[in-house]
């Protein structure tokens, strides 16, 4: 994990350019580094998604550390109950967010 590094801010980098874990921001974390056993699939870096485009390259699962930690807790207990969590979308860069608003506009939603 890079939490000791300065640099990098997510709000400026795009997930695209996320190659290895050096290149993820200071405290964020591949989920995947953190549960081996999360099924990952990122809907938006394919194009089996409602655009029917591939919105990004990256498909790995980059989150928050203290969320992509929650997640491995919840992702425990449901295997514990024969259930098994899915990632369909983590980090969302805003230029795929502009995407997706343009494939459906709502009003009644704020970009």
């Amino acid at each position: 994990m890079n939490e000791d590094k300065p640099g990098k801010s997510i709000a400026t980098e795009s997930v695209d350019s996320i190659e290895q874990e050096d290149d993820i921001p200071i405290g964020f974390v591949d989920a995947t580094f953190v549960d081996s056993s999360l099924n990952v699939d990122m809907k938006y870096a394919a194009s089996d998604n409602f655009t029917g485009r591939r919105l990004y390259s990256c498909s790995r699962c980059i989150l928050r550390t203290k969320v992509a930690e929650k997640l491995k807790i919840v992702n425990q207990l449901l295997k514990q109950k024969g259930f098994q969590l899915i990632l369909l979308d983590c980090y969302r860069p805003k230029f795929v967010q502009e995407k997706l608003w343009q494939s459906k506009p709502d009003p009644h939603f704020v970009m």
